[in-house]
């Protein structure tokens, strides 16, 4: 059976930002807890030992009170089968108070706050809906997340718009001296027609190399950073190619949005269904009647799946080369990485614990 070691629950669509890149369209649904219980036990009941829950949306923390019962759920229903599992919360970061904190804190909840650098990176794009910035509410709220949540488990989600470019290196930095260690780089994609230049692209490039190479000056003085797409370039290549498995992005973004749609790519139920029901592949991508999935029928619609990891980039994303250049640098320095692990201890140490803060 196939292993599903990620499931991406999104529990509403509202949002109490309007951010100019984002594709999800604010109409206000939310999944029940009923639906979402089908979902977890549908998740925890597949193939693997270790199961990480990402909750999602919207905005997550605008449904607390949901949230405040899917957690001992999930962990209790986990027990009982004996899963390992972990719950990863993604939030704008304009939202905390005590009854937050508390179950951060009661669960050790990893968090993932998007933040885009400094000041005047991040308020470029990321705005309240009557226009003001973020900016400063997610500084005030940081402070507090971080007496709940520990290091290893606080994660900064840095959207990068080609508008962004000439702050990204800095921004970077911004981030690293904020305390963060560990990043997530998100490229904006095909959302309100942004596309990337070649000249931009290669501007990117450069910046991520560069920040690569100081990534690995840090490991050689044992201090280390983590980046979501290299731990996943690692993850890949020491604990899923060994097994002879196939390994599909797509089949790695299982997630369910409201009311209850299982979908293998985030673009499908917000903006791309007219585009991918020309090519005859919007059922594919969503199974509007998802709650009568079962494992079984899963497989083999991932089995079926090759025509659209083919063929799907161009449907899906007008980012896709971007994305192509961003994976092609990650795994080279994954290779280099694990190359230089069979000699330094602090490489093989770098690694061990990039799989344990895997995402």
């Amino acid at each position: 059976m196939l292993e599903i070691r990620r499931f991406l629950l999104a529990i509403t669509t509202a949002c109490n930002l309007k951010c100019d890149y984002c594709f999800v369209k604010d109409t206000q649904e939310f999944i029940s807890i009923e639906k979402a219980k089908k979902w977890i036990l549908f998740f925890l009941n597949s193939a693997g030992k270790d199961k990480l829950l990402y909750l999602y949306g919207g905005e997550p923390l605008i449904y607390f009170d949901f949230i405040k019962k899917i957690v001992p759920f999930f962990y209790q229903s986990a027990r009982k089968i004996n899963k390992r599992a972990s719950i990863i919360i993604v939030t704008n970061g304009t939202i905390f108070n005590k009854k937050i904190g508390e179950l951060i804190k009661k669960y050790q909840l990893k968090i993932m706050i998007s933040l885009s650098g400094q000041k005047k990176s991040h308020d470029l794009f990321r705005h309240f809906k009557n226009g003001k910035g973020t900016f400063n509410m997610i500084g005030k709220n940081l402070k507090k997340f971080l007496k709940v949540v520990s290091t290893e488990n606080l994660w900064v989600s840095y959207t990068l718009h080609p508008k962004m470019l000439k702050n990204f290196h800095s921004d970077l930095f911004y981030l690293i001296n904020l305390g963060f260690e560990n990043l997530h780089i998100e490229p904006v994609q095909y959302t309100l027609r942004v596309y990337w230049t070649n000249n931009e692209i290669r501007k990117f490039s450069q910046v991520i190399k560069n920040f690569f190479s100081y990534l690995e000056e840090k490991i050689n003085q044992n201090q280390f950073l983590f980046i979501s797409k290299l731990i996943r370039n690692l993850e890949i290549s020491l604990k899923i190619a060994p097994k002879n498995e196939f390994y599909y992005n797509i089949y790695n973004n299982l997630r369910v949005w409201p009311p209850s749609k299982l979908t293998f790519c985030h673009f499908a139920p917000n903006i791309l269904k007219k585009q991918l029901s020309r090519k005859k592949l919007f059922e594919k991508v969503i199974l509007e009647n998802g709650e009568k999935m079962n494992l079984k029928k899963l497989q083999r619609i991932f089995l079926a799946l090759k025509e659209i990891e083919t063929k799907g980039p161009r449907y899906f994303s007008a980012g896709e080369k971007i994305w192509k250049v961003y994976n092609q640098l990650c795994e080279e320095l994954a290779q280099k990485i694990i190359l230089k692990s069979q000699k330094n201890k602090l490489y093989k140490e770098y690694i061990k614990k990039a799989l344990e803060r895997a995402i």
